[in-house]
């Protein structure tokens, strides 16, 4: 976990639902952030996998229409996502981030890194992904301790209730 707090800059990933869902759920908690200017927009996952439909409908239908047959496969395969535990992939991902206008950056757990998609503005959402199993919303957190360093601090601390301990003792001689 320390070394996804170091490579997010402070943050960590937060289970927030899953069944194929899991993308719009982390989204949501990320959209009701306290420092996002959509924390009042009472979004979540239903409302998000509403609002992908509709980005999807006006941002792609209007290049596919080149003939009856592709229109109705496009529209057929773009009505999925409002279905519960249809999988977010870029296809979906980059025309709701547009029509929220807003940035969205994924990191990726295999590597560490991370690829950004959206229009740029001030507020980002960050989330975890795991490949072909999860996102995550990723939240800040308090810095893990190693367990070298939990054992290396009880030491310290035991040092130190000790010394106490022996001054004590001492001063009442």
């Amino acid at each position: 976990m320390l070394e996804i707090y170091n490579a997010t800059g402070g943050l960590l990933p937060v289970e927030r639902g899953g069944q194929g869902d899991c993308f719009f759920h982390a989204l949501a908690a990320q959209l009701n952030l306290p420092d996002s200017p959509f924390r009042d927009q009472g979004w979540d996952a239903v409302r998000l996998r509403e609002a992908a439909d509709d980005a999807l409908d006006k941002f792609y239908l209007k290049y596919l229409t080149t003939d009856e047959q592709t229109f109705l496969e496009a529209q057929a395969y773009l009505s999925k996502p409002n279905r519960k535990g249809w999988w977010a992939d870029n296809f979906l991902i980059v025309p709701l981030v547009t029509s929220l206008q807003m940035n969205l950056r994924i990191w990726y757990s295999t590597t560490l890194t991370s690829h950004d998609f959206g229009i740029g503005g001030p507020f980002t959402a960050n989330l975890w992904y795991d490949p072909d199993i999860h996102y995550r919303s990723l939240e800040p957190g308090n810095k893990p301790v190693l367990e070298a360093e939990r054992e290396s601090s009880r030491k310290a601390t035991g040092d130190e209730a000790s010394k106490s301990t022996q001054v004590k003792k001492k001063s009442k001689k």
